[in-house]
């Protein structure tokens, strides 16, 4: 056995020596071959890249060319892979689109994204970094993570996985760009409160404009990134081709070296594992050279090519669970920490298995529930009960549930909340996940609203039907002051018996319509006739539009109805009708012109869903107009809320509808809501 031992020992020992001699002048050759193959005949690739994403990838110093690390691993590759690279920068949302289109072949420094996942392939990732926060120094102790961008303004790359997860953060303001330099360039003319990008290229620009002691970056993993190279959807050939260049410059000295140039030497105990991976490589080599020439050897060989595949498989495999498991961890303990809303997770036995700090605010309870069963915290078991068995058992989601909650120091508070199944890596069911939030302010304001613009819509009408009760009064007053002259004259009894009783009906049905529009209502559904809401609204505006000589006319069809809130859907009715006259009144006014406008209600079944049109003659609105119209506090006139159409949008949307809108400028705009029509 020792001698054996020895013989093995003195095979490594020469193998070693014989690749110091031949290693140099079998890279010599291979370089040289480069040389020898004509590169007319080399296929030329055309790379889109983002220029200023520096380190990985920049203008070069003399402005002849391009530089960076990922640059020089791409020139690399095309150098061992015998392809020519023609360059093409511009913004990886521009790239995307051309790679598309086929006008570009490959995109270098792409994260991947979800949405994404249908037209792109992505090569294996040939680098890891993370996102990170910067903010004046100044700003230091305002904002510390994530949690403290709200009502703060954002730079950020638009189309980037920093954009992305900024979305899942609730009262962010944004000031998104194409490339993370024009970002940063917001940030240093004061035009952003914060900046949210990749943490090397924020520290390569900081260094670059020599600001590093005005800045501070305070969370300097908010989440991981990595960088990897895409092709079109099923250019496999391409995809292949780099998957198999990145795992040659990893597997030989030049990823280190262009490693090193751009971000200095990695620490020992990188530098050890890749001189253990080159020291294998090395072993593994001399072994298949040697035992294929010793005969006697042969056994040995093919032992040690099994044993050293399983425990590289096994250390990859090792690698990337140690990696995903942090990538994870640290993900879900940021989305944890800075949610704004509180989230519970719970198991199937009903456990609580983790906790938020939002919902320990929410809920007020001790922090140490973890393993307590949910129904001890009272809010959790009003908010679960009936839930559970359909989330568990049916993978059923309850979104958007809202409830009213009084806690024990008698406290009301307005609660939404979202119930839906948790889910393991195999998609099979394991618990849980409740998230909830306080909606109180927003109620209250959302009520406040409601009732200024009622307020300003009873104005309008009050005035028209003002003019239109003293109609019939007068008629009233004029028998009253003739009947002691004319009580015995038949026609005059006739002509009063007929009159007056029509006169009284006809202000009464005026004055129950402006009661009825007028007066608060709860909440509650049922069977909706279109047609007498819609009588009711134009009942309201009716004087109103004859005092401004405009016309109203309605035509909806008798059988539409649809299950709905009744005063809900009136007060929807109410604004868009408030805004389509006031927009005639505004034509009229622009036109100087005394012509005749109308408004047409129009009601009608089309595809199975009940749709109401109203369509006015007014100003019209530019399509900048309608994106913005629904925005909250977004008004086009002086003294408006903006909330009017927005409220408007919630009540369809909460009744099951839908709105949209069609105009012209100059000529008008038709508002259409569709609904689930119920069968009759």
């Amino acid at each position: 056995m020792r001698k054996f031992v020895e013989r093995l020992l003195a095979v490594w020992i020469l193998a070693a020596i014989t690749l110091l001699f031949i290693y140099t002048p079998f890279h010599e050759a291979e370089a040289g071959m480069g040389s020898l193959y004509d590169r007319r005949q080399q296929p030329v690739f055309r790379v889109a890249f983002d220029p200023e994403m520096p380190p990985f990838q920049l203008e070069s110093s003399d402005g002849d060319g391009y530089d960076g690390f990922a640059v020089n691993l791409l020139e690399h590759i095309a150098e061992r892979n015998f392809f020519t690279i023609h360059w093409l920068p511009m913004s990886n949302e521009e790239a995307a689109t051309q790679l598309r289109d086929n006008r570009i072949d490959m995109i270098l420094g792409m994260t991947y994204q979800a949405r994404y996942a249908q037209e792109m392939e992505f090569t294996e990732p040939y680098f890891s970094s993370s996102i990170a926060l910067a903010v004046p120094k100044e700003s230091a102790d305002e904002v510390e993570n994530i949690a403290d961008l709200a009502e703060k303004l954002v730079a950020v790359q638009r189309d980037s996985v920093a954009y992305e997860f900024l979305q899942n953060v609730r009262r962010i303001d944004f000031n998104s760009t194409t490339t993370q330099k024009k970002a940063f360039d917001l940030l240093m003319m004061g035009r952003a409160d914060a900046l949210v990008g990749d943490r090397l290229v924020l520290q390569y620009y900081l260094e670059k404009e020599n600001v590093m002691d005005e800045y501070i970056v305070t969370s300097s993993f908010i989440m991981p990134v990595e960088y990897s190279m895409a092709v079109k959807a099923e250019n496999f050939a391409t995809l292949n081709l780099l998957n198999r260049g990145i795992q040659q410059a990893r597997g030989q000295s030049a990823y280190q070296t262009i490693h090193d140039k751009w971000f200095g030497s990695e620490d020992i105990q990188q530098r050890l594992e890749a001189m253990l991976r080159t020291f294998a490589t090395l072993s593994g080599i001399a072994v298949l050279v040697f035992l294929a020439i010793l005969w006697w050897n042969r056994l040995l060989k093919k032992e040690v090519q099994k044993k050293t595949g399983e425990l590289k498989t096994a250390n990859e495999d090792l690698s990337r669970q140690i990696q995903e498991t942090l990538n994870m961890s640290e993900l879900k303990n940021q989305i944890l920490e800075n949610s704004p809303r509180g989230l519970v997770t719970m198991d199937r036995e009903g456990s609580i298995t983790s906790i938020n700090p939002r919902a320990i605010r929410i809920l007020k309870i001790p922090e140490n529930l973890l393993n307590c069963p949910y129904q001890e915290v009272d809010m959790l078991r009003v908010m679960l009960k009936g839930k559970m068995d359909d989330v568990l058992n049916k993978g059923t989601q309850f979104i958007g549930g809202e409830m009213n909650w009084k806690d024990k120091d008698r406290q009301k508070m307005d609660i939404r909340y979202t119930v839906y199944p948790l889910r393991n890596y195999e998609k099979r069911i394991i618990g849980a996940i409740t998230s909830f939030e306080d909606i109180t302010e927003e109620k209250k304001l959302r009520d406040q609203g409601f009732e200024k613009e009622k307020s300003r819509a009873l104005n309008q009408v009050v005035a028209g039907i003002a003019h239109e009760i003293r109609n019939p009064l007068t008629s009233i007053k004029t028998f009253v002051e003739v009947m002691p002259a004319k009580i015995t004259n038949p026609k005059f009894q006739e002509d009063m018996v007929r009159l007056v009783p029509r006169e009284i009906d006809r202000v009464s049905q005026l004055i129950e319509s402006l009661i009825d529009y007028a007066k608060p209502q709860k909440t509650s559904k049922q069977e909706l006739k279109l047609e007498k809401v819609v009588e009711s609204c134009v009942m309201l505006f009716k004087p109103t539009f004859e005092k401004k000589k405009m016309n109203l006319v309605y035509e909806i069809n008798g059988s539409l109805a649809i299950h709905a809130d009744r005063d809900q859907i009136k007060q929807a009715l109410v604004n868009f009708m408030l805004n389509g006259m006031e927009a005639m009144e505004a034509r009229r006014e622009q036109e100087e012109s005394e012509r005749v406008l109308t408004m047409q209600i129009l009601g009608y079944s089309k595809d199975g869903l009940a749709e109401i049109v109203i369509k006015d003659e007014g100003i019209g609105l530019s399509q900048s107009e309608i994106n913005m119209m629904l925005d909250p506090f977004y008004t086009t006139k002086k003294g408006g809320t903006g909330l009017g159409l927005t409220l408007s949008k919630k009540y369809i949307e909460e009744n099951e509808g839908h709105v949209y809108f069609e105009s012209t400028k100059g000529e008008g705009t038709s508002v259409h809501l569709q609904f689930e029509r119920m069968k009759q």
